[in-house]
């Protein structure tokens, strides 16, 4: 039993992870291209 909660812990926090990662990935796309979009701007 003790050890299905752990199996289920690092299933989530790895998933945790991961979304953390693709949210950074899509947030810094999204940042630099606002920035290049702005400094190409007049």
């Amino acid at each position: 039993m003790i050890f299905e909660m752990v199996v289920r812990l690092s299933i989530v926090i790895n998933a945790l992870k991961e979304a953390l990662v693709w949210q950074t990935f899509f947030l810094n796309r999204f940042f630099m291209d606002r920035s290049q979009a702005q400094v190409s701007s007049p």
